[in-house]
């Protein structure tokens, strides 16, 4: 799963060795410690893991994620996410990022007259 909050960008998916538990991956450090923090979790059971694909992580267990996503819906009170992140200071080039995954989405997604994605 991909996520997009005011934290950050996560990837989350089941730990490979416990369905029950699930491993919040990012991309930075900084999004990683937003989550840790808005959630009460140590920053020191994040695990820098540089050569994989997603070069931080930690492992919670799946309420964990549920809650925090379901709090996260709970406190929006933004009618549009790109700029909510520049008014909660993302950088720049996040906000850039943004800018481009929301012009992929919206010329490459959608379904075309033939009914293919």
């Amino acid at each position: 799963m991909w996520v997009f909050t005011e934290d950050g960008f996560f990837s989350t998916v089941v730990h490979e060795d416990n369905p029950a538990i699930l491993a919040v991956r990012c991309r930075d450090i900084r999004s990683l410690l937003a989550f840790c923090a808005r959630r009460d979790i140590d920053p020191s059971e994040c695990v820098s893991t540089p050569d994989r694909d997603y070069p931080c992580r930690v492992i919670v267990d799946q309420y964990e994620w549920a809650d925090y996503l379901a709090n996260y819906v709970d406190r929006m009170n933004y009618g549009n996410f790109k700029d909510h992140c520049v008014k909660s200071g993302w950088p720049g080039k996040w906000i850039s990022r943004l800018s481009d995954i929301w012009f992929l989405m919206a010329t490459e997604w959608a379904t075309n007259s033939q009914g293919d994605r």
